[in-house]
């Protein structure tokens, strides 16, 4: 994607940003960073999520969530992760699906597809899949 640089970037945001999927920044004790350019609100691909039902896409939702409302664009297959927090659930939101846990089981199809003004989830759905 298109970065553009800014000084306003604070050092515990950029440091949060451990995958580097909105921050990029040059020094990591230093204020100022290369920030992703987007009108939207931030993707689970950004930060290296597969979404092919084999690879694991924990430390990407982890990562992803801890900054806001993620957008999870939709696959052929799932997002694969082995856990999902309350509050990381509650910032997820589109048309993807996520498979949590180890066995096909236990999948969660969640769409969250409502957002109010302030770009945060207004409604969650989530329902539980026995396959």
């Amino acid at each position: 994607g298109l970065f553009r640089w800014s000084e306003a970037v604070l050092v515990a945001d950029h440091q949060a940003d451990t995958a580097q999927g909105v921050f990029v920044a040059p020094n990591p004790a230093e204020v100022g960073a290369w920030r992703r350019v987007d009108s939207g609100d931030i993707s689970l691909r950004w930060f290296g999520a597969k979404g092919d039902d084999v690879t694991d896409d924990t430390a990407a939702v982890a990562a992803a969530t801890s900054l806001g409302p993620v957008y999870v664009p939709a696959t052929s297959s799932y997002y694969s992760i082995t856990s999902l927090t309350p509050a990381q659930q509650q910032n997820l939101y589109g048309p993807g699906e996520i498979r949590v846990g180890a066995t096909r089981q236990e999948i969660w199809e969640l769409r969250f597809l409502q957002l109010n003004s302030s770009s945060t989830p207004a409604q969650a759905h989530s329902r539980r899949v026995s396959l």
